[in-house]
């Protein structure tokens, strides 16, 4: 982002340069332009150049400010490259990176929060997934507004790579009652799990199965810690 807006502060600078130079006929001292385009400043008086000059560099300094401000929404962060944007009023954050062994296959990725700014903590030595992956989730975090968006979001994330997801519940009640999947961290064996549960406090563990990671949704914050672990993951490249 940054190299962007040097380049365009050294565009409005070279601009305002070769105006002035046109304006005030410094061109046989500095840089030399065609007659005919020299001619088009001759017959102008000082004062009408001077009018000419500030209005270009009111102009100049409007440009640099737009272009910083849109640089803002431009930033690299965990090894991807990121761009806020505006889907319909709703600001998402997108980032679009390789995937896979040969990086042919890009993943487009929306967030709704600020991968900079989330704090939710990390303690995770490292990600191994297995081709089977289970995302179980619990009873309380199950009934948050926006749990299926969460579960959503890790789903295609993961399913990116290949990986066999399975939705399940951490309840084995309510997986019998639903005749739905039931995994926790325990089940674990020889395939991942992703235990989504809520808490006192948001957070992500690894578990002693070090097949088992376990989201800490706290008070329902679903969304926002599912993002924190996709973007650790895209940062520990373990996956890509």
């Amino acid at each position: 982002a940054w190299k962007g807006t040097a380049f365009g502060l050294a565009a409005i600078i070279s601009f305002i340069f070769v105006l002035f130079a046109l304006l005030f006929d410094y061109t046989n001292q500095y840089v030399s332009f065609p007659n005919w385009l020299r001619d088009l400043f001759y017959d102008m008086d000082d004062g009408t150049k001077g009018i000419i000059l500030f209005v270009a560099v009111l102009f100049a300094i409007f440009l640099g400010a737009y272009f910083y401000v849109k640089s803002l929404d431009k930033f690299e962060y965990a090894g991807v490259n990121w761009e806020k944007i505006d889907n319909s009023g709703m600001k998402l954050y997108h980032a679009r990176f390789p995937i896979g062994t040969n990086g042919s296959v890009f993943y487009n990725l929306y967030l709704r929060n600020d991968p900079r700014k989330n704090n939710v903590s990390v303690s995770v030595n490292n990600y191994f997934f297995f081709n089977n992956v289970s995302i179980a989730i619990d009873d309380g975090a199950g009934s948050c507004y926006g749990a299926a968006i969460g579960n959503s979001i890790l789903g295609q994330f993961l399913g990116a790579f290949n990986l066999n997801i399975d939705g399940a519940f951490a309840n084995e009640t309510m997986a019998k009652q639903f005749n739905a999947s039931f995994a926790n961290c325990s089940s674990a064996i020889n395939k991942t799990v992703i235990l989504i549960q809520k808490s006192n406090e948001t957070s992500i563990i690894q578990d002693v199965n070090p097949n088992c990671y376990i989201v800490n949704v706290g008070n329902c914050e679903n969304t926002k810690t599912v993002e924190k672990l996709i973007v650790d993951i895209i940062n520990s490249s373990q996956i890509k």
